[in-house]
């Protein structure tokens, strides 16, 4: 019976020095989490009697605590301080979309296209009908072009209206020019027999 007592006595005092380690341990670390007493109830293993089961029931065993990092925060409070804080509304809407997906770029720059430079001037276009000629061989041959309602007969070197001036005619057709640009255009002439 000596050698059982000697066995337990070793026993339940290697049992309290590990214990009174642990806790002296624990408490120089000053990051280290409250512990709580750990009752037979929620020790990790099943209780026995059914008022032991109730309160085991209300108190389950702990989970392992993550190992802290080197900086002295745990895995789970980095993971926490990674993510966007909610706002009330968003904590209340079962249907807040969070994604995952880093937020699409932003747009290019819109860069305007370079002005297209206008195009000079040009006269409008010719207002007068061809009509016919008289003395076409002559040195100052007289042309006959119609106006809208007026017909003109023209020589060359008179100005029309002040903004044309007949210059000749020719086989091809009647040279004007425009006065307010200086252009020349050329009146299409068909010939008197076609």
């Amino acid at each position: 019976m000596k050698a059982t007592l000697v066995t337990r006595s070793l026993l339940g005092a290697a049992a309290i020095a590990t214990a009174a380690l642990s806790y002296w341990v624990a408490a120089k670390r000053p990051d280290a989490p409250a512990t709580a007493p750990v009752s037979g109830a929620s020790a990790g293993h099943r209780p026995d009697g059914p008022a032991q089961r109730q309160a085991w029931q209300a108190d389950p065993p702990a989970a392992p605590e993550a190992s802290a990092g080197p900086d002295g925060v745990g895995a789970r409070e980095s993971l926490a301080a990674l993510r966007p804080p909610l706002s009330a509304e968003s904590a209340n809407d079962p249907f807040t979309v969070l994604s995952w997906l880093p937020p699409p770029p932003p747009p290019p720059p819109v860069v305007a296209p370079a002005p297209v430079p206008e195009p000079p001037p040009s006269a409008p276009a010719l207002p007068f009908v061809y009509l016919g000629t008289l003395n076409p061989d002559a040195a100052k041959p007289q042309v006959f072009i119609s106006n809208g309602d007026r017909l003109l007969i023209v020589s060359p070197g008179e100005v029309i209206d002040g903004t044309y001036r007949f210059e000749s005619i020719a086989a091809t057709g009647a040279l004007f020019t425009y006065l307010p640009l200086n252009q020349q255009q050329v009146m299409p002439v068909q010939g008197e027999g076609s």
